[in-house]
C-alpha cells in the first residue's frame, strides 16, 4: 500500500511538472513577444527601450514564479505521500510456528 501511494505521487507530480513546463513556455514566449514588440507601444526609441526591459523584467519575475510554484507545489504532494504512508501500517513479520496470514504480506 505504501509503494502505491508513494507511486501515484510521483504520477501527480510528473502531471504537474508537466503543466509548469507548459506554464514556463507560455510565458516565456509571451515575455518574449511582449519585449520584442514593445515599438507598437511607443515612438520615442528611449521611451521603447524602458518598455521593452520592463517586459523583459517581468518575464523574468513571472518565470521565477512559474518556478517558485511548481516547487512548492511538488513539495506538498510529496509531503503530504509522506504523512499518509506514515498511518499506513507496516508488515508484520510473520510469528514462528504460525502461518502468514493474507494480509501480512
Amino acid at each position: 500500500m505504501r509503494r502505491t501511494v508513494w507511486i501515484a505521487a510521483l504520477v501527480i507530480v510528473a502531471i504537474w511538472s508537466l503543466i509548469a513546463w507548459a506554464s514556463y513556455g507560455l510565458v516565456d514566449v509571451a515575455g518574449n513577444f511582449a519585449a520584442g514588440h514593445a515599438d507598437l507601444t511607443a515612438r520615442d526609441p528611449e521611451t521603447v527601450e524602458s518598455i521593452s526591459s520592463l517586459f523583459g523584467a517581468l518575464r523574468g519575475l513571472g518565470l521565477f514564479a512559474v518556478m517558485a510554484v511548481w516547487g512548492l507545489v511538488s513539495a506538498a504532494i510529496l509531503a503530504v505521500a509522506f504523512v499518509v504512508t506514515r498511518f499506513i501500517p507496516g508488515r508484520r513479520p510473520a510469528r514462528p510456528g504460525y502461518p502468514m496470514r493474507e494480509f501480512d504480506r
